[in-house]
């Protein structure tokens, strides 16, 4: 059976006359491919293709379509060619009158005829930017047959040229039609919950087949550092992937990473990446946890560092190896007056060596802190350290100069500030400390006691609160005879402070760390007697009251025996100071006394 044609039984017009010779072309629907019509509703009499109209401008019998096939038609002038070269008008995907047997096809005629341009490109009459919308599919006849891709870009200048990304056969000089994906990229009717296809596909720092692979849902194996991906083949291109716990994906000038800041994944995390543009990339996090991930800021950023000593780690014979992997900071500008930010990224770990010989002023056998710092050498992030009580300004505020390790004992100086080479008036950010003691000073043979990743941020993050507090008596040093001496260590926190107690030069407190200290001082004596508190003081022998009043910071009285006496003083003091508690030598009266120290900034 056939269906009655709805285009072409009426008569057709050229200027307004009728179309006497003119033809109809029928082809299968977005083909250049004939597709016969009938003469009868039996459809057992073809006609001719084309079919030449009479001087009415109609066909001379009534025109029926095959029941269940869709045709494009196609009008010409009666001089055109065979194919045609210049076509009135054609209209696609018409089906017979009541043919209830059609299906709605996914593509439907754009309308316009294309010309080629390049393997990727073809322009259009008019403005059509608005049906060729970045995204959308599109079904094309070319030479080789038909091909599909999708719209890139369209823009509108004389005539609208689009840009196209085929999916594996590029366009050619045959390029005669070009039809639309039913579905437009814009509030699309297709439901949000149909899965795409899924594939398992292996990570790795830089090349994990993200776009290689067609599959927009993807299982990655492997836990690799995740720095960049390959060029995707268009913007707006996504997929959606589930890691395996322990893979990082770094946070950089490429990789935009929600929170902006490095994630490391646990396992059931799910990952949502879409190139923002060919090359640069943005990943959003679903945790399995279902708690939002948030921006991060410096103090809530642990940097990722480490240290070995003495060939472990790849730290060399009786060396320090400090590292700080891949990350991203925020430096400020290195012109004090201007407050723009520079965000520089490291893609792979950055290391500093610290010579076996070299101190960086430490003492033996003394507690040391050494604070890590990342500095902007031009864009180029680097790794500096310091020692913590060199009294050095790391507020972040300032630019710093740094000198060259040098090699063994080349970086001795507790103030300095030592880089692998030289640099001047840079920005920096505190990345962390590193707590060690060692035997010898300059031989780094004993791990550290702790490694802190720090926020990125001013000393203030990576600043302990250092106390200690002593009590009861055990009267003086025996050579030291106004130093007092104490029998309990009641509390000795952080490495700020170092207390000794000695038989014969009495009890002692060294600063390690410059900063405010608070310190107070109680005793009593079998009669009258003065006690205090002595800053770097020579003269262990004399009554406080007598000594240099430089060395004296504060003092206290008790005019008989058996009243308790106070005094306390908060100050600043430097790193190598030596505080005592002093008094006049009298005995105790009692074992009631004691003696507290604090690092307060």
């Amino acid at each position: 059976m056939a269906k009655l044609s709805p285009i072409g039984n009426n008569a057709q017009f050229i200027n307004g006359i009728p179309a006497n010779g003119a033809k109809l072309f029928f082809y299968a629907a977005g083909s250049s491919t004939k597709q016969t019509t009938y003469a009868d509703e039996a459809g057992l009499i073809p006609q001719t293709n084309p079919i030449i109209l009479d001087s009415r401008g109609e066909p001379s019998q009534p025109i029926w379509l095959t029941e269940g096939l869709s045709y494009k038609v196609v009008f010409t002038a009666s001089t055109d060619s065979d194919p045609p070269a210049s076509p009135i008008w054609d209209i696609d995907d018409v089906t017979g009158v009541n043919d209830a047997s059609i299906s709605v096809d996914q593509w439907i005629d754009s309308g316009v005829v294309p010309t080629y341009v390049s393997a990727t490109q073809f322009t259009l009459p008019g403005d059509q930017t608005s049906a060729f919308q970045n995204k959308r599919r599109i079904k094309v006849l070319i030479t080789a047959g038909v091909a599909y891709g999708t719209i890139f870009s369209a823009v509108f200048g004389a005539l609208t040229t689009v840009t196209v990304v085929m999916d594996s056969t590029p366009l050619d000089s045959g390029l005669s039609s070009v039809q639309l994906g039913l579905l437009t990229p814009a509030n699309p009717s297709i439901p949000s919950i149909v899965e795409s296809s899924r594939a398992t596909v292996a990570a790795t720092a830089t090349t994990t087949p993200l776009w290689a692979s067609t599959a927009q849902i993807q299982d990655w194996t492997g836990t690799p550092t995740i720095t960049n991906f390959p060029a995707a083949t268009m913007p707006g291109q996504w997929r959606r992937v589930y890691p395996a716990a322990g893979t990082i994906v770094t946070d950089n000038a490429n990789i935009d990473v929600q929170g902006d800041q490095t994630y490391t994944t646990e396992a059931g995390d799910k990952l949502y990446i879409e190139a923002v543009t060919t090359t640069t990339f943005k990943v959003f996090i679903d945790p399995k946890d279902g708690n939002a991930v948030t921006t991060s800021t410096a103090s809530g950023k642990i940097q990722p560092i480490t240290a070995s000593v003495n060939g472990t780690g790849g730290a060399p014979a009786n060396g320090l190896l400090i590292t700080l992997n891949p990350t991203t900071l925020d430096f400020r500008a290195n012109t004090l007056g201007s407050g723009t930010v520079t965000t520089v990224s490291n893609a792979a770990a950055i290391s500093l060596v610290i010579s076996s010989g070299s101190t960086l002023g430490s003492t033996s056998a003394v507690p040391t802190r050494l604070a890590v710092l990342a500095i902007n050498n031009a864009g180029t992030m680097e790794l500096a350290a310091v020692n913590m009580s060199g009294g050095n300004n790391l507020d972040e505020s300032t630019l710093i100069s740094t000198t060259a390790e040098g090699g063994a004992g080349g970086a001795d100086s507790i103030s300095t500030i030592y880089s692998t080479t030289a640099r001047a008036s840079v920005a920096y950010r505190v990345v962390g400390y590193i707590d060690y003691t060692q035997a010898t000073a300059g031989t780094y043979a004993t791990a550290p006691s702790r490694i802190q990743g720090a926020g990125g941020e001013a000393t203030n993050v990576i600043s302990q609160n250092s106390t200690v507090r002593v009590d009861t008596t055990a009267n003086y040093g025996s050579t030291n005879t106004a130093i007092r001496r104490f029998l309990n260590v009641r509390v000795n926190q952080g490495t700020d402070i170092t207390y000794a107690d000695s038989v014969t030069l009495g009890g002692s407190f060294t600063i390690n760390t410059p900063g405010i200290y608070a310190m107070s001082f109680f005793d009593n004596f079998t009669g009258g007697g003065d006690l205090g508190i002595s800053l770097n003081s020579t003269q262990l022998t004399t009554a406080i009251g007598s000594i240099t009043a430089t060395d004296r910071i504060a003092e206290g009285t008790t005019s008989a025996a058996g009243f308790r006496a106070s005094c306390s003083v908060t100050t600043y003091l430097k790193a190598g100071d030596v505080i005592r508690a002093h008094t006049s030598g009298v005995a105790s009266s009692t074992a009631d006394m004691g003696f507290t120290i604090s690092r307060v900034s």
